[in-house]
């Protein structure tokens, strides 16, 4: 597949993505909806997800302006078994960087991602 058409593909999908977090629909209703199998879904978001984060590493970083990012954590002694841990039942990556496990599920919007990675390479 040539550049120009995976351009337009990733930016088709992402489109694509964002009309189904606006929905309010679940993965699987949005899928019957557009006639879409949850494994292409789930591809389609791993893809743009991974072009997201390529273009993220090309750019600058501007150590003179700090950037302030929710995270969400939980201190644990050890960490508990993703079965037994409702949050934990949802991550679909975890990111390690230095001290701090960042952990990422599908529910993961793409700006917050986006301002994720941004503020862990400022470090």
């Amino acid at each position: 597949m040539d550049k120009v058409t995976r351009q337009f593909r990733l930016q088709q999908w992402a489109e694509a993505l964002r009309d189904h977090k606006e929905s309010g629909l679940t993965v699987m209703e949005w899928c019957r909806l557009h006639n879409v199998s949850k494994y292409q879904f789930y591809y389609r978001q791993r893809e743009v997800r991974k072009h997201a984060a390529q273009f993220l590493a090309l750019q600058p970083v501007q150590a003179d302006k700090p950037a302030f990012v929710e995270v969400s954590h939980a201190l644990r002694s050890q960490p508990a078994a993703p079965d037994t841990d409702p949050v934990l039942s949802r991550v679909t990556a975890c990111i390690r960087a230095g001290n701090a496990d960042i952990f990422v599920s599908d529910e993961t919007s793409e700006e917050l991602l986006a301002k994720i990675l941004r503020a862990v390479r400022s470090c």
